[in-house]
């Protein structure tokens, strides 16, 4: 891009975001980019960076009639809009669909016919001759007929024009045949020119995102398209974090950002190995990423890493407590082979994840003690402890304890010289004190996962031993978690230092 075209789209960028940081496009740094987004003011940990309406956002295959398509509400959240979690007798309301195309749910009249003025009336037609198309490719003929029908003025379309398609080398690729098709068909239903409608395609296929709210049980919710966003660039260690609340896309940052830093994002899901994470990037997005701390041994890494993931899924599968020592010992074995002295790191991938299958499984066999153990390994050997991982897994424990806290399991404390039924709350309490402070930064206070949180710790605190005195809380917070490591065989270093009150 030349540098009016960059002022041009940095002007742009300036109309289509709500944010009190002044942003910038500017080149980047990074060997695979050209452009990406940058602050031009120093931004703290967990602050909100921009809020943007996308384009577009489509929802996900096989999932249109649990999500309705406009405000992206999930009918089976465990988060209600209220901001507490549903209880198990509370039903699950059955979304609409809509009577013309029955593609497209809705969970309110309001939210259906906002859908219909704003673009499904322009796309129905079309969506009731072709009712399987895939998520993208119907994200394709929503933007061309909200373009067609002037919802998309001149100065947006000209940005959408200006992001990274990749276009010759996807047509050079093994999508090459269906992204012609997809054109041909474009150009029936749409008049758009073939070349146009390809390119366009192509650039959905290079910078939707997932649409992922702040619930971490929640699926991937469908894609979207956002210009603003497009220009993130890609990062295995992200200075930023991208969920939606609703319809509105929400960036927060997870590190401190210097003045005339990039803004990143990572483009795959960081649990997974780091050859696989290269794969994905290689295959969509045509760069070959090697996360810097990883790289001198990364060959060293991947089959382990693999037979760990193989390992997770083979337990998901039998989900049966009479396999899991068995599963255990089989990842004993794997985890010695990679590294001279036998120990892989604990806070590595795909440890913490195998941690966590483990810690369901015993929770849904009612083996609480177990679930604890493995629970605790999987949030307190996390790399990092920031972002959505670490508030979702620190979730995962704190309902743990909880259980552990309830008076049908004094069979645990029974000959237990180790900790106590105090110790269990003392824990739980500074657990919940810091999950609330992590969901504040990580997805901002009047969020509705951050309110449900909120909820969530007022009603176990409610029903609780009263707390011990603030002052000197932190002590014996300290003692009792010490306690629990030590029978859960994790150091003590690896607790969590909760902030004086």
């Amino acid at each position: 891009m030349t540098h009016d075209q960059i002022a041009k789209l940095s002007t742009y960028l300036s109309h289509q975001v709500t944010s009190t940081i002044p942003l910038e496009i500017r080149p980047s740094s990074i060997a695979h980019a050209k452009h990406g987004l940058f602050t031009t003011a120093a931004i703290r940990e967990g602050e909100e960076i921009f809020r943007s309406d996308p384009l577009i956002t489509c929802v996900d295959d096989g999932i249109q009639n649990v999500v309705c398509d406009y405000c992206l509400s999930y009918s089976r959240s465990n988060v209600l809009p209220s901001g507490q979690f549903r209880q198990t007798e509370e039903e699950m309301q059955p979304l609409k669909t809509c009577s013309r195309c029955n593609v497209c749910y809705y969970c309110s009249k309001e939210c259906q016919l906002n859908a219909w003025r704003g673009y499904h009336k322009y796309e129905c037609p079309i969506l009731s001759k072709k009712k399987n198309l895939f998520v993208r490719t119907r994200a394709l003929y929503r933007l061309i007929t909200m373009q067609k029908a002037g919802l998309i003025d001149a100065e947006q379309w000209d940005a959408v024009n200006h992001l990274e398609a990749h276009h010759t080398k996807y047509l050079r690729g093994p999508l090459s045949t269906s992204i012609v098709e997809i054109a041909i068909s474009a150009k029936m239903e749409t008049n758009m020119r073939i070349p146009e409608a390809q390119r366009i395609y192509c650039a959905i296929l290079t910078n939707s995102m997932s649409i992922k709210s702040a619930e971490g049980s929640a699926p991937v919710l469908g894609t979207t398209l956002d210009v603003v966003g497009s220009f993130m660039n890609h990062s295995c260690n992200p200075t930023a974090l991208v969920f939606f609340e609703g319809r509105q896309m929400r960036v927060r940052s997870l590190l401190p950002l210097r003045a005339g830093e990039e803004i990143t994002q990572t483009y795959v899901d960081p649990s997974g190995s780091v050859f696989l994470r290269q794969a994905i990037t290689e295959k969509d997005y045509f760069f070959k990423c090697v996360s810097p701390d990883e790289a001198g041994w990364i060959q060293k890494l991947d089959n382990s890493q693999q037979r760990l993931l193989k390992l997770i899924n083979h337990a998901v599968a039998q989900h049966n407590q009479t396999e899991l020592a068995n599963l255990e010992a089989d990842a004993e074995k794997i985890i010695r082979e990679p590294f001279p002295n036998g120990v892989w790191p604990d806070d590595m991938q795909p440890l913490p994840s195998l941690y966590g299958t483990f810690a369901r499984i015993c929770k849904d066999n009612n083996d609480v003690a177990g679930a604890t153990r493995c629970s605790l390994k999987a949030s307190l050997t996390l790399r990092e402890r920031t972002g959505d991982i670490w508030v979702h897994a620190l979730f995962d424990t704190v309902q743990i304890v909880t259980l552990l806290c309830l008076p049908e399991q004094h069979a645990i404390f029974k000959g237990n010289s180790l900790f106590s039924k105090d110790d269990c709350w003392n824990v739980l309490y500074g657990y919940l004190g810091e999950l609330k402070r992590a969901t504040t930064r990580t997805f901002g206070s009047n969020s509705t996962y951050t309110k449900s949180i909120a909820w969530y710790s007022e009603a176990v605190l409610s029903a609780g031993q009263p707390c011990p005195g603030a002052r000197r809380f932190r002590a014996v917070f300290n003692i009792s978690q010490n306690k629990l490591l030590e029978w859960a065989g994790i150091e003590k270093s690896k607790g969590i230092a909760i902030l004086a009150e």
